[in-house]
């Protein structure tokens, strides 16, 4: 696990001021998980046994239909269309179209590497409930290019955060 967990992710969220501190602690739990040496990955199973084994109640999984999506498209535009239209149809991230032309514009500067690896943290509340909890979706994007074109593989967990939530690896 990584020690500098300090901006691990990049961040999409609407939350209201009163919820920003305990997302900024899911972003920190998080980023003990992206490990930098010998490369940049993320340590998927270690984060997934954390948050079943967190002895607190204020973090939950949601069980998503689908954790681990594939892609391959022949080029970069058709790519960060299906990694946009991934995370709306089948991730259910609810956020701004801002956001998703940030991701959009994100995906699209990664495309001259053979390969890299993105992450980012969704964190948003469900319109009409009261300041109490959100919801979260940490996921990693991985990008790769070949002779053939560009593939994509996007690992998500969704989480429901009550407010309050703190580092447990701290």
């Amino acid at each position: 696990m990584s020690d500098d967990a300090v901006t691990p992710f990049d961040r999409f969220q609407t939350l209201p001021s009163p919820l920003i501190m305990t997302a900024l602690q899911v972003m920190k739990f998080c980023g003990h998980y992206r490990q930098l040496e010998p490369e940049s990955t993320y340590d998927w199973s270690g984060f997934r046994k954390a948050v079943i084994e967190y002895q607190g109640r204020n973090l939950f999984t949601i069980t998503l239909p689908n954790d681990k999506i594939h892609l391959q498209a022949a080029d970069v535009s058709s790519m960060v269309e299906q990694i946009v239209n991934s995370m709306k149809d089948e991730l259910n991230v609810a956020v701004s179209a801002i956001d998703m032309d940030a991701l959009r514009s994100a995906v699209a500067a990664s495309s001259d590497k053979r390969q890299c690896e993105y992450y980012i943290m969704f964190a948003s509340r469900q319109p009409g409930t009261d300041e109490v909890f959100f919801f979260s979706l940490v996921t990693t994007i991985e990008l790769g290019r070949t002779a053939l074109g560009f593939y994509g593989v996007i690992d998500a967990m969704k989480l429901l955060v009550v407010k309050g939530f703190k580092d447990p690896t701290r």
